[in-house]
């Protein structure tokens, strides 16, 4: 009995120490991921807060897989048909994004802006979709966010939505974000045009629930509800989580059903130390599309001005 007491003793003295070390290690990690302010996400979503939403909802995800992205750039820039990316094994939302090269492309060249943005939607959820909103509220303010040809935009008790005004064709806005929420507009859409519409297919399957700071991934069983877009948010569905599920609830009560969700993020680590700091987030230009000059129902293919393409 005395043997098996020491033997134990022994052994206990020699976990203390790892479990030290292992607790010494884990620490500095969550320590050195500092919750960003207010500004620092303003400035960091600036460049994307008045895209529509259903880009939105792709690049946030995608953002928090930026080695995919640069292997879906690369892939597109090697000419690799769309048959062949879809096979390859990565997050539908960077997939999605194939079928937007010149969004994929920006991304992929402005890779820190990228992975910062991933950080944030990975620790800071609610404080990323808070940032999108507040960006919103201050260019609507400005008459730089408004209904046009080829968006609508919904603004129901400061909850500020942008969707494709045609469900078959959606548009991505070009404008300058040091311009469009500090000067207000002397006439509609003098600081944000369009470029050429590109067509919706089943590939754009996230949406963003504004109410709940989510993002939603419909799929092909589970598909995006008729209208669901062009409702009012108050007139729409309630979606909560239940056990990592989307739940959305009808609004006459007559039924549910059950939406996966994109994956759970981390909770974020809040880091109170004011010794910790933050790096300045350094806001890259959005790419340049060119103007349209067809109708939405005869423009389904993506165009942009490559050379024309902002740089970091």
């Amino acid at each position: 009995m005395r043997r098996i007491v020491v033997l134990a003793a022994g052994l206990l003295a020699l976990a203390i120490p790892a479990l030290q070390v292992k607790s010494q290690v884990a620490q500095p990690i969550a320590a050195s991921i500092a919750a960003r302010s207010p500004e620092q996400l303003d400035q960091l979503l600036g460049p994307v807060a008045l895209y529509p939403d259903p880009l939105i909802a792709q690049i946030l995800p995608a953002a928090t897989l930026p080695s995919q992205i640069v292997m879906a750039d690369r892939y597109v820039q090697q000419g690799m048909s769309l048959d062949v990316i879809d096979q390859q094994p990565w997050d539908p939302s960077v997939k999605a994004l194939a079928r937007y090269p010149e969004l994929l492309r920006w991304m992929d060249t402005n890779l820190a802006w990228t992975t910062d943005v991933g950080q944030a939607y990975t620790f800071q959820q609610a404080d990323v979709m808070n940032a999108i909103q507040r960006l919103r509220y201050r260019a609507m303010s400005m008459g730089n966010l408004q209904s046009s040809p080829q968006q609508t935009v919904y603004n129901n008790n400061g909850v500020i939505e942008v969707v494709p005004a045609n469900p078959q064709v959606i548009y991505v806005p070009v404008y300058q974000p040091q311009v469009v929420y500090t000067q207000p507009a002397s006439r509609p859409g003098v600081y944000v045009s369009f470029g050429l519409g590109v067509t919706i297919g089943s590939w754009l399957n996230h949406d963003v629930d504004w109410r709940d700071h989510r993002v939603v991934e419909w799929r092909r069983n589970n598909p995006r509800p008729n209208n669901w877009w062009y409702h009012q948010p108050n007139e729409r569905e309630h979606v909560t989580v239940v056990n990592n599920t989307t739940v959305i609830n009808n609004r006459n009560d007559r039924g549910r059903a059950n939406w996966p969700t994109h994956r759970e993020p981390a909770p974020a680590p809040v880091d109170h130390n004011p010794r910790v700091e933050t790096r300045n987030v350094r806001t890259p230009q959005p790419p340049s599309y060119s103007r349209p000059t067809r109708q939405p129902q005869q423009a389904p293919h993506w165009s942009g001005d490559r050379e024309g393409r902002s740089r970091p």
